[in-house]
């Protein structure tokens, strides 16, 4: 698995330069040269992207940023459990900053073409939409081969990691309390079926209803923010010996609850599933209340929501 996940991060590396490559230099004369027709064609365009964001939104975005690389099951599936030789973080410690720069780098010549060629809308498509507007079909498919690649390798290891999850903390269990003299070990693997069934119909039924008006970057976090509540316990039960499981749960269960009014329910809201009147002026009028500006705050709802979960 660990080698698939390899070639699957390769493909998809080559994939975002062969597209940043071509975009910057064979679309337009460079980077520079996509800026400037961006700042001519579509100022107000230009402006968003220059605009520098606050500093509780850079603080916010690197916290959700960081902790979702140890608190993430997958994350931490490929962290912590198939992490055979201490040797293989020092490596990562060198090549992990090296691979995000490296895929990251033609990000806003990508996004400032996109704009001027393609249109605001859908921008989550750029990345093909791009070279098949100019009717390069090697390119597009080797963007579609990267793409398919990069969710396969995510549904492969988070379907594992949680179905592991799901089968050893809730299943079992559950079933060893309620009948302790059945061997439900060998039901093991029919278990973990189920739950990989679960958490793909949960994915699928969140891009049916939801994810048609919510643009990729906004589900994920959504996601990191909902994560993110398990940073307080696991910090104090590694540095507070004297920590315990009820507290834990109860931060965990006020967490999970700002986070949904602040986060999920907006969603649903601005999906079209719930009146989306609370966002404007908050329940029963009273603004205070309002799920993105909770107790008066000005942050963004990013931001708003992470700092909320946290302290919770």
């Amino acid at each position: 698995m660990m080698l698939a996940l390899a070639a699957e991060s390769l493909v998809k590396l080559i994939a975002m330069l062969a597209v940043g490559l071509f975009v910057s230099f064979v679309l337009f004369d460079s980077p520079s040269d996509i800026f400037s027709q961006l700042e001519e064609q579509l100022p107000h365009a230009a402006d968003n992207m220059a605009q520098v964001p606050s500093l509780m939104t850079w603080a916010s975005f690197l916290i959700l940023a960081g902790f979702a690389f140890f608190l993430l099951p997958r994350q931490f599936h490929v962290m912590v459990i198939e992490n055979a030789k201490p040797e293989h973080i020092r490596k990562a410690q060198f090549f992990l900053p090296l691979y995000l720069i490296l895929i990251t780098a033609f990000v806003m010549p990508i996004a400032s073409a996109g704009q001027l060629i393609i249109g605001p809308n859908s921008p989550d498509t750029y990345m093909l939409s791009l070279p098949m507007s100019q009717g390069h079909v090697s390119l597009s498919i080797l963007v579609f081969i990267g793409g398919f690649s990069a969710s396969m390798a995510m549904l492969m290891v988070s379907g594992m990691a949680l179905s592991t999850m799901f089968s050893n903390h809730i299943a079992l269990p559950l079933l060893r309390r309620y009948s302790p003299s059945h061997n439900y070990g060998r039901y093991l693997l029919q278990i973990r079926w189920l739950a990989v069934f679960g958490v793909l119909a949960a994915g699928q039924l969140f891009y049916l209803y939801l994810g048609e008006t919510y643009l990729l970057v906004n589900m994920g976090m959504i996601s990191f923010c909902a994560v993110l509540q398990f940073a307080p316990s696991v910090i104090a039960g590694l540095y507070w010996k004297n920590v315990n499981s009820m507290g834990a749960t109860a931060g965990l269960l006020a967490g999970f609850s700002v986070w949904g009014y602040c986060l999920f329910i907006p969603a649903l809201m601005n999906s079209g599933w719930l009146d989306r009147s609370v966002l404007d002026s908050g329940p029963w009028g009273i603004e205070w209340l309002n799920p993105h500006h909770l107790f008066g705050s000005t942050m963004d709802k990013v931001s708003h929501g992470a700092f909320l979960v946290t302290h919770c």
